[in-house]
């Protein structure tokens, strides 16, 4: 019933999301826009703090986490140092993470 939504959501849509035949496609990515719309922005939050508890965790396992200071991230990416190239550390570190499960 909003015009402007409706240009915006038709010109995000087609042709780069939906430009097909396979109708049956649009029915989902309608509901998934709408769930979005609804619950998209407590969503984001959401992701923003687990990744925020995540790197917390790995922090407090020992991992040396990035951005500390700045609450680790800002998105759903933690980065973490793993020492210097062909040191091995990255792959001690995912040791530690397959061992955590």
């Amino acid at each position: 019933e909003d015009p402007a939504f409706h240009r915006k959501l038709n010109n995000a849509m087609f042709p780069g999301v939906c430009s097909s035949y396979h109708l049956h496609h649009v029915a989902g990515k309608v509901m998934a826009l709408a769930e979005f719309k609804e619950y998209g922005a407590a969503y984001a939050k959401d992701i923003v703090a687990n990744a925020q508890a995540f790197a917390a965790a790995l922090a407090g396992e020992g991992f040396d986490v990035l951005a500390e200071s700045r609450g680790y991230t800002a998105s759903h990416q933690v980065l973490t140092r793993h020492g210097e190239l062909d040191s091995g550390a990255g792959a001690k570190a995912a040791q530690k993470l397959e061992q955590a499960g």
